[in-house]
Formats: C-alpha cells, sequence, structure tokens
C-alpha cells in the first residue's frame, strides 16, 4: 500500500523502485514495466488515476473547472438542424 492505494507486490515494488529513480529516467522505467507486465501495469494505472481524482485537490480544481461552463442547458431547439438537414438531403448516408 502507498498512501490510501492498495497496491499488488509488483505494482509496489515499481513505484517504490520509480520513486527512487532521476526524474530523467522514470517514464522510461514505467514503459518498460508496462511492456513486460500490462495486465499489472492497467490495474496500477486505474488504482493510481483513482486515488488522483479521489484528493479533495483535485475534486476543487474540478468543480471550479465546470463551474466555468453554461449553468443551465438551453432546451433544444430543432431550427439548429435546419441547414445540415438541407445540405445532407439526397446524399448518401453510412
Amino acid at each position: 500500500m502507498i498512501g490510501n492505494v492498495f497496491l499488488s507486490d509488483a505494482g509496489e515494488a515499481l513505484a517504490l523502485q520509480v520513486a527512487e529513480l532521476p526524474q530523467e529516467e522514470r517514464e522510461g522505467a514505467v514503459a518498460a514495466f508496462e511492456s513486460a507486465h500490462p495486465q499489472t501495469f492497467a490495474e496500477l494505472y486505474a488504482a493510481v488515476t483513482d486515488a488522483y481524482y479521489a484528493t479533495k485537490e483535485v475534486a476543487a480544481v474540478l468543480t471550479a473547472r465546470a463551474s466555468l461552463g453554461p449553468s443551465d442547458a438551453a432546451p433544444f431547439d430543432p431550427r439548429l438542424l435546419e441547414g445540415v438537414r438541407k445540405e445532407r438531403r439526397g446524399k448518401r448516408r453510412l
């Protein structure tokens, strides 16, 4: 377990090994691990991603960014599609 994330033995070993590497070597070490252990890497990636997005700091940033968007979606206006329908009429649809 690292922080609040439970990792497999291989995942924990990778995390500890990467943490001790110089910054410029970390990406290569992780890529090599991913190639050698794709299933374990996928589990590790999912655990780290879940842990990251569960932090209060990241949740606050995401909430702030979401609040910058439209607060109330306007009702759909079918007239917005008139130009598309006019241009596509008679053309082959895939």
